[in-house]
Parts: structure tokens; sequence; C-alpha cells
């Protein structure tokens, strides 16, 4: 149960329509309109399309794809197989969710944050399963995701955000005489014009993930203080508590994974269960265990809505025989199905 099964060529294909569906939600590209028709050419990769697309019934996605060719239904033979991988993320539904922005009350003293007295300070939270977008007052943008906070302040020539727990995406107004730095972990994250991410993970590790421009990543850390590090475009920095990390290319597919949150959505290509449980529990406040260890390196790909913990357990009992059950202290337990 540890390796990875390799994908026939039409689950490739269906992984690669995924994410074309994914894109065609949030709009495509004249660019990316042209690789799709070209993707689309080949016809298992056209039939892949039509089964996502039929996933996101009633969702203007089709509306947009039947603009562009028919998607039409599939052939009696086709309907009877199976989509082991891919109903690993969509027993309940594949269309992506927004979720909802709520305001949450200021902070009163985030920690590892220190401002000056008299600094005006905004102070920007979500709750668990929640993600909020806000306006800074440069016109920059903070999305945040679940569990997530942020103090914003504007003084001396500087725009200043401290980042204290979660994860944040950040679309940075351009100004050239007044920097954009996150602090967050020891680290200085600075931009002046660009789009990045940042989250701080448990244990102290942050990842860096930019989409658009560059940005200059300082490590108060690692040794030789202030050694810095430049993170470009589909790049990823991610750094462990100690300072060490290198910097590592993206592909778009990729890209899109990691901020999948923005959509309200959560995408695995093969990941171990444990990680899987990992990443749903930043999203729930129910907690999640394994009974077997064994278990833990089972491969997982799909998509899921965010904190939908009810969707990945009928996918798991469905395509991998695990059930669940919950224990005396309120927890839900995976094991094998006998």
């Amino acid at each position: 149960m540890s390796k990875l099964v390799r994908f026939p060529n039409l689950r490739e294909a269906r992984q690669e329509a995924s994410h074309w569906v994914v894109r065609v939600d949030r709009g495509l590209s004249p660019e990316e309109s042209a690789s799709l028709r070209s993707w689309a050419a080949s016809p298992l990769n056209k039939r892949a399309l039509r089964e996502m697309a039929g996933l996101w019934s009633d969702m203007s996605v089709l509306r947009a794809l039947s603009d562009m060719f028919p998607l039409d239904g599939p052939s009696p033979g086709e309907r009877t197989r199976p989509l082991r991988w891919i109903a690993v993320g969509v027993a309940a539904s594949l269309a992506a969710i927004f979720a909802v922005a709520l305001l949450v009350p200021g902070v009163h003293g985030l920690p590892g944050v220190h401002l000056s007295a008299g600094v005006p300070v905004e102070h920007l939270a979500t709750p668990v399963g929640e993600s909020r977008t806000v306006s800074l007052r440069d016109g920059s943008d903070v999305v945040l995701n679940t569990d997530t906070e942020v103090a914003v302040t504007f003084s001396g020539g500087h725009r200043d955000l401290h980042l204290s727990r979660g994860e944040a995406h950040f679309r940075v107004a351009h100004d050239a005489h007044s920097p954009f730095r996150v602090f967050v972990g020891g680290r200085t994250v600075q931009a002046v014009g660009t789009a990045f991410s940042v989250r701080l993970r448990e244990g102290g590790g942050v990842d860096v993930l930019v989409t658009d421009g560059k940005v200059r990543v300082e490590d108060e850390n690692a040794e030789g203080r202030g050694a810095a590090r430049f993170v470009a475009a589909r790049e990823m920095l991610s750094l462990d508590e100690a300072g060490q990390g290198t910097v590592l290319p993206l592909a778009p597919a990729e890209v899109e994974q990691r901020l999948a949150w923005q959509r309200g959505m959560l995408v695995f290509q093969g990941e171990p269960l444990a990680e899987v449980l990992r990443e749903f529990r930043r999203y729930t406040s129910q907690e999640l265990a394994l009974a077997d260890p064994a278990l833990a390196a089972l491969r997982v790909g799909g998509y899921f809505r965010a904190g939908d913990v009810d969707a990945l357990l009928i996918a798991l009992r469905q395509n991998f025989h695990i059930v669940s059950s919950r224990d005396e202290r309120g927890r839900i337990v995976l094991s094998a199905a006998p």
C-alpha cells in the first residue's frame, strides 16, 4: 500500500482535464484557450475533459466549455468504468466552493509581533475553516487562508505585515518608494510589485511561493544572519526551522494545486494519506487519526472541498475500503475494513 501506482494514460488525461476545468472556472486567457483547444484535439484528452466537465453539472464551466467545443455525454461503455483516482476527491462535488469571508474582531496583540508605540495597526484574522480577502489602503490585496493572523502597519516609508499564524497570499501594488515586507518566523519577505504566498508551517518552517515578479527573503534564523535569497515567479522556497531549504521551480499545475485553497479546494496528486489528513486538519475542528500506521503511506489523489471531512470519508471507504469510527475522545479514527 506504500507504493504510488502509475496511472494509465486515461488517468493522466483525467488529471490534466481536472486542472483545465479549474482554470476554466476562474477564466481563461486567450493563450490558455488556445492551449486547451490544442490539448483537447486528442480524442483521449477530450474524453477525459468530457467526463470531468460532467462532474461540474449545473456550473458555468459547462457553458464555457460548450462554447469552445461540444462536450456530449459519455458512451454507455464509458459510463460503467469507475474513475477510481478522480473519485477520491469528488464524492460530494467537484465544484469550487468559495469559503464565506467573515469579519473577525481585531486581535489585541499577536505573538511574535513587536511594534513601535503609537504606530497604527490593522489586525486581520480568520477562524478555522474560513478565508478572507482584504484590500489594503495602498491598493494591495491580502487573501487569508484558514486559521491565519496578520498585523498590518504602514509607517516610515514601509508597508509591513506580520504573519504570526497560518497562510496568506499577497498581491502587491507597485510602489518603488515604499517596500512591502512580510515578517514571518524570523524571516523577512520583501517585494515591490508582485504576487506571492507565505505559509508558516507547524514547527516554524516557512514556505514562500511566488506567482508573479520576484521577492527577496532574508532569514535571521540561518547561519550568517541576514542571508538573502531570491525567489522568482513559479518558484517556491521551503525553509525548515533552522533555515535550511532550497528554491524549487514549480510547474503551472503545481502552482495551481498549492493555491487551490483560494477557491475553497484542496488538491492532492499522490500525497501520503498522513499528509492529506494533516492538511485537512487545518480546515476543520474535527480530529482525524489512523488506527493502522501502515495506512499512512497510502497514496491519495483528487479534489476536495476544503474541510469537507464527510466527502473524504466517503471517498476513502468507496475507493480504498477504509472505514471510520469515533473513539472515546471523539476523534474520527480510520482503519482498514475487515
